[in-house]
């Protein structure tokens, strides 16, 4: 939270117990990053002046942020751009600076640090380049090659908490008795239960089209497999949730399933909500797991079709939706993300793309969104994804060694910076078979790793 602006001199240093932040201008996106920054990942309280007599005679522990004056030498001075001291959204020239070994954006001619941090953050994490024009992907969707953290090779690292970690090295090297407190890794198991049975949960119509494209098409095994599934009682291929309980048990965490409940078409291919399969699923699972959302394709702009969904969770017996990812990977913003304020879910998991791996918001750790268009923070908060399976197996078309390398190097880098690793599986890639042989061998070797991180 932040402590005002233009407060009374004596009040203001009462309150301000860590830092004193000068600044000619305090508004909601000034605000919204200092918490993001200094409160929710330092720990620190601050206050803002913009009085520069009042600053320069304080001697508590404080950061100019500003463009023009001269700074003395008890201060931490960031020189300041436009982009948060103004409100509007305009397209900007970028200037990139590498910085300890990082490519940083808005680079600067002066301060503590080359480049407006602060600016850089707000840029990054709000998504604010996505406000822009840009030409969609096959999907309706902004691409990952589209974005600064792609054009600069960085999309696999998450810069926004490195950067983080260097103004806390900064600041304890200025002001060595703050009490700063960072975050501490976390890890994050989550899976989309984008089709919950193979076979199970279908209208007889609906088998018997789909024993006749297979049989047509010649897919043997899946001929077998309906067969047994339906008159020998098989186990389902798909049906891995008794491992992922199992798994859960294990390294005693609470993954979190989120449920597609869209109308059927192209795009949305899980078995009828209200079908027995779906409900005796929520029944099996829902007092170990935490479930979830998972809007259908065409949520991302249709209010009254992702109020739809939420009522026929609620139907299954799930009291309290507050966790949601986008079928697809797909957000407009600000336009997806309002609508999930306004139906009351507080959490989402849909930060990232779903052609390449890496941290879409050039962070690792959770954040509110910030609505660029309104100016204003929302209690919404995002979780980055880390990595998703099918973009491997997909996308990049990897196999499972190849996709096991890029998840422990993702692994990696959200451990040393104590960010938050949150990983997106589905419940039929742990089927074995196709593409996604082996894995099943990889899942479980990297929960393992997530949840054993001293090995």
């Amino acid at each position: 939270m932040h402590y005002g602006f233009f407060l009374s001199k004596y009040f203001q240093l009462y309150i301000c117990t860590n830092m004193l932040i000068y600044s000619p201008i305090a508004n909601e996106r000034l605000r919204y990053v200092l918490d993001y920054v200094l409160v929710q990942q330092l720990g620190l309280r601050y206050s803002i002046t913009n009085d520069w007599v009042l600053y320069n005679n304080t001697t508590t522990p404080k950061l100019a942020y500003v463009s023009t004056q001269d700074v003395d030498e008890l201060s931490i001075h960031i020189q300041s751009t436009s982009i948060i001291l103004n409100n509007g959204i305009v397209p900007i020239v970028i200037e990139t600076v590498l910085y300890k070994g990082v490519p940083c954006p808005f680079a600067t001619n002066k301060g503590s640090m080359p480049f407006d941090v602060f600016a850089a953050i707000f840029y990054l994490i709000t998504r604010y380049e996505e406000y822009l024009p840009y030409t969609p992907n096959q999907y309706g969707q902004y691409p990952a090659t589209a974005s600064y953290a792609h054009n600069q090779g960085i999309l696999q690292v998450p810069v926004v908490d490195v950067w983080v970690n260097i103004l806390k090295e900064l600041l304890l090297s200025k002001y060595p008795s703050l009490p700063i407190s960072t975050l501490k890794y976390t890890p994050l198991l989550t899976y989309d239960i984008d089709v919950a049975y193979a076979y199970k949960g279908r209208t007889t119509w609906q088998h018997v089209l789909l024993w006749l494209r297979d049989a047509v098409s010649r897919r043997l095994l899946q001929v077998q497999q309906r067969v047994g599934v339906l008159v020998h009682n098989d186990p389902d291929p798909y049906d891995t949730y008794a491992h992922i309980i199992a798994q859960a048990n294990k390294y005693k965490h609470k993954p979190i399933l989120f449920l597609l409940v869209g109308n059927r078409n192209k795009y949305n291919r899980n078995i009828p909500y209200h079908s027995k399969a779906m409900q005796a699923l929520v029944q099996q699972v829902k007092l170990v797991v935490t479930l979830g959302i998972h809007p259908s394709y065409n949520t991302m702009d249709n209010e009254v079709m992702l109020y739809t969904e939420i009522q026929r969770i609620l139907a299954l017996g799930i009291h309290d939706v507050k966790h949601s990812r986008q079928h697809y990977l797909r957000l407009a913003l600000p336009t997806t993300y309002n609508q999930l304020v306004a139906a009351g879910i507080s959490h989402d998991y849909s930060m990232g793309y779903a052609e390449q791996p890496g941290f879409r918001a050039s962070t690792s750790k959770p954040f509110f969104f910030f609505d660029v268009q309104a100016n204003k923070a929302t209690p919404l908060t995002i979780h980055p994804i880390t990595y998703m399976e099918g973009t491997l197996a997909e996308d990049m078309h990897l196999t499972a060694t190849q996709a096991q390398a890029i998840m422990e190097q993702l692994l990696l880098q959200v451990q040393q910076v104590g960010g938050q690793v949150c990983t997106v599986w589905h419940n039929h890639t742990l089927s074995n078979q196709g593409i996604w042989a082996g894995y099943l061998a990889v899942h479980d070797a990297m929960v393992h790793k997530m949840y054993n991180t001293h090995e």
